[in-house]
């Protein structure tokens, strides 16, 4: 009799491990599951917060183009820009090259890579070690090349309808800083103020952004500057 209660107690015993570990096994699998839940929850939310800043920055970047784009003011200044243009590179071969009626397309937004490829290498170059005359040597090269870039895109910008060449004036605007920054900057180095010209590099970087924004909306969103002859306005 003693043995059969024994062995009672012992299975009893058994089952009652057999339940307490069976519910700590489930109670840790809960746990697990509530802390991937939560986990994905947060990612979730962090990707929702990401989507509404861009969209956010997307909608203030339209509504900045949309005041440009109706900012009367801005007209004197489009008018200028244009007559500029027609007088300097009056219709012609030499103007149709520039608008890019060879190539069926316009140059501007090509060559323009040139010297904002070179600038932006000597940003780089800047942050490494003995490579300050590689940096200085592509500043100047940029600056050369942007001469050929910018008189393609005052061609283009002549050919512009009314409403866009008042966004290209703050286009115009900010290569004329970008480029000075930049000429600035190689006259520094050259000079042997090479912390300044790293400085005035880094803002012409800066200058460079705001203008590649700004050529970016007009020839890909307004479709500026087609690759049509060039007529004298």
């Amino acid at each position: 009799m003693n043995d059969i209660d024994a062995n009672i107690n012992e299975k009893l015993k058994q089952q009652k491990a057999a339940a307490s570990k069976a519910a700590k096994s489930a109670g840790e699998t809960a746990a697990r599951t509530m802390a991937e839940a939560a986990r994905t929850a947060d990612e979730a939310v962090a990707r929702a917060e990401h989507v509404i800043e861009d969209a956010a920055m997307g909608h203030t970047a339209d509504r900045v183009m949309h005041a440009l784009e109706h900012e009367g003011r801005l007209d004197p200044a489009a008018r200028a820009l244009a007559g500029f243009a027609n007088k300097v590179i009056p219709a012609g071969r030499v103007r149709d090259l520039l608008h890019g009626v060879p190539f069926g397309h316009p140059l501007h937004p090509a060559i323009v890579q040139a010297p904002l490829g070179m600038w932006m290498s000597a940003n780089l170059l800047d942050l490494m070690p003995g490579a300050g005359r590689a940096a200085t040597a592509l500043v100047g090269a940029g600056v050369v090349a942007a001469i050929p870039a910018a008189l393609s895109g005052q061609v283009d910008y002549a050919r512009l309808p009314h409403v866009q060449q008042r966004v290209g004036v703050a286009h115009w605007l900010s290569v004329a800083v970008t480029g000075s920054l930049y000429g600035a900057s190689f006259v520094a180095r050259v000079s042997g103020h090479r912390r300044l010209g790293k400085r005035l590099a880094l803002a012409g970087l800066v200058g460079g952004a705001v203008a590649g924004y700004l050529g970016g909306h007009l020839a890909y969103r307004e479709s500026g500057g087609g690759g049509r002859p060039a007529l004298a306005m």
